[in-house]
């Protein structure tokens, strides 16, 4: 997953970046660690990768 299939599936799912860091308990930096995933700064956890999948119903590539 790309920085952008992962901002785009943030923006799908209708979430603040704080909403989804809180939605994923990411603790209290956590909208501090989705932006830096946004920016290509830090690698998206597979396991976040599947979550954002299951919530879309579908393949981030598909959007």
């Amino acid at each position: 997953m790309t920085p952008e299939q992962f901002k785009a599936a943030r923006q799908r799912l209708g979430y603040s970046q704080g909403h989804l860091a809180k939605e994923l308990r990411l603790g209290g930096d956590g909208a501090r660690t989705v932006r830096r995933w946004e920016l290509g700064e830090r690698e998206i956890p597979g396991p976040v990768q599947v979550v954002l999948e299951t919530w879309l119903g579908h393949p981030v590539e598909d959007l």
